[in-house]
């Protein structure tokens, strides 16, 4: 048993060397988009809500009316094989409302998304509607 876990052991460190050594990592893919609200808003399109920027820590977009559901969005159809990422701090949920981080948005019938929502103590849901 120990002969062939040293020939097994052999072989993989003789097939690397032959390879060109240790596999190499993929380059990270490129950085679509990135925001900090620093100069402000204009890259985001809005449908609902009153948006502002505001200082909390650093800038954050907020969104202050909870009577409707409110609609930030930034994106790109070419965009492919992408990842969102963001810091969300919800302040009141107001009832039942909720608050969504969204891939491939391309409207209210559309998207990926992780919600966070206030019903039953919170809940934390992973979303996918579509019509592709």
């Amino acid at each position: 048993m120990k002969r062939v876990k040293i020939l097994v052991s052999c072989i993989v460190a003789t097939s690397m060397l032959f390879q060109g050594g240790v596999p190499s990592v993929t380059k990270a893919a490129e950085n679509y988009f990135s925001e900090n609200f620093e100069n402000g808003s204009s890259n985001w399109t809005t449908r609902n809500g009153n948006w502002s920027i505001k200082t909390d820590d650093s800038k954050v977009y907020n969104q202050s009316d909870l009577k409707k559901e409110a609609i930030a969005t930034r994106g790109d159809e070419n965009w492919t094989d992408y990842t969102v990422e963001a810091d969300i701090k919800v302040e009141d949920f107001n009832g039942s409302n909720r608050a969504m981080l969204c891939g491939r948005y391309t409207d209210q019938n559309n998207y990926y998304a992780v919600s966070l929502s206030s019903k039953n103590g919170g809940i934390v849901e992973l979303r996918k509607k579509s019509k592709w």
